[in-house]
């Protein structure tokens, strides 16, 4: 008679509920911050990209306005002097520069990017000074995507250029930025050349 044998099996350790807890806190905390981390990092995106916004517009609106001045003068003296020629070929150039900003509204536009830097910076306080928790994040990403709803077509190329600024700062490492060539920057606050093919 053949002797059966008998082998015992160790069985496989499975966690408490207290550790299985522990786990699962650990878990979302980790998601948490992650996600955290990605909305800071657009929240200065956004502030970087609409500070520069309110950077060019600020100076075309000085510099119209400078400009208007300049040669309101040399109108006024070419009027003195008699000189037609003068006074012809200023008062076009005023009446170029005033329309500019009368009918882009450099100085209204420059404004409007403002209040989205103080908008955007509200959240990013608010991100930073705040208990972490589901409610907050969805809080926030809320009141952005409200804010995202009131804001001007986004020039793609010149917002790519502040994701790799928010990137730098936020200590990325180089190999992971965009791609950008020298002529797309060149125009990126003016208009997007090829937008799609930066990667």
């Amino acid at each position: 008679m053949r002797e059966a044998t008998m082998c015992e099996k160790t069985a496989l350790h499975q966690p408490d509920p207290t550790e299985q807890g522990t786990l699962r806190q650990t878990e979302n905390e980790d998601k948490l911050e992650d996600d955290l981390f990605k909305l800071q990092f657009n929240l200065g995106r956004s502030i970087r990209y609409h500070s520069r916004r309110r950077k060019f517009f600020d100076f075309w609106d000085k510099l119209t306005t400078f400009c208007s001045l300049v040669f309101s003068s040399t109108a006024t003296y070419g009027v003195l002097s008699t000189n037609g020629k003068i006074t012809l070929i200023s008062g076009a150039i005023v009446t170029i520069f005033s329309s500019l900003s009368l009918v882009i509204g450099f100085s209204n536009k420059a404004r409007d990017h403002f209040d989205f830097v103080k908008q955007y910076s509200l959240l990013e306080r608010m991100s930073i000074k705040e208990v972490l928790s589901e409610k907050l994040l969805k809080q926030i990403t809320d009141e952005k995507l409200s804010i995202e709803s009131t804001e001007p077509p986004v020039l793609r190329v010149l917002n790519e250029m502040c994701w790799n600024e928010e990137a730098k700062a936020q200590g990325i490492k180089p190999e992971k930025w965009r791609k950008i060539k020298w002529y797309q920057r060149l125009f990126s606050s003016f208009f997007d050349i090829v937008p799609e093919s930066i990667k």
